[in-house]
């Protein structure tokens, strides 16, 4: 995301239905744009799906807003486009 990001979070979903937050940022600033690793690797069964959900402020309330009034993004890879992207590596071994 960059600087209309509002919130973002990641969760799975495994097959026996248990649900489990991965990331959630409640206050997005664009500084922390990286890439991030977990302490231990994710051991995801066959079948779990992974979820990204993520919000954006177009609003003059925003002070980040990059161009004042509001005016619509496209998606791009530039600070003043938008984008949201959430990866997972995948497990050197898939459990069955």
């Amino acid at each position: 995301m960059h600087l209309l990001g509002r919130d973002i979070a990641m969760s799975v979903k495994y097959p026996d239905g248990r649900s489990e937050d991965l990331v959630k940022i409640n206050d997005w600033d664009f500084a922390w744009q990286n890439t991030y690793y977990f302490d231990q690797p994710l051991d995801l069964p066959k079948g779990s799906i992974v979820k990204v959900l993520a919000h954006y402020d177009n609003s003059e309330n925003n002070s980040p807003q990059p161009q004042p009034p509001p005016q619509a993004r496209e998606v791009g890879r530039g600070t003043t486009d938008e984008m949201c992207s959430g990866s997972s590596p995948s497990p050197r071994r898939v459990k069955t």
